[in-house]
């Protein structure tokens, strides 16, 4: 599996309109490709097996991560101000 591009805020979510309790709702969900990249970041994390070869990271440690970021395309097109951690 891996991570097809870098998705932006307006391609994470959609909305669609839901009906509770009699009415109708407006709902927001993540898209297929959104939860697609999610898994893959999940999956990424997962491999780096923190509590084995990271024992000084617990849920209260406080520390600073970089990220690369590769544009194979559209790196002209391209805000990343616009991109969001899926984690949240």
């Amino acid at each position: 599996m891996g991570a097809r591009k870098i998705l932006s805020v307006n391609a994470l979510y959609n909305a669609k309109m839901t009906w509770v309790n009699g009415r109708q709702v407006a709902t927001i969900y993540k898209t297929g490709e959104a939860k697609q990249t999610e898994a893959y970041i999940k999956e990424q994390v997962e491999r780096l097996n923190v509590p084995i070869n990271h024992p000084w990271v617990n849920k209260d440690t406080l520390f600073k991560m970089t990220i690369k970021v590769v544009f194979k395309s559209g790196f002209l097109m391209r805000d990343l101000d616009n991109v969001l951690c899926l984690g949240n």
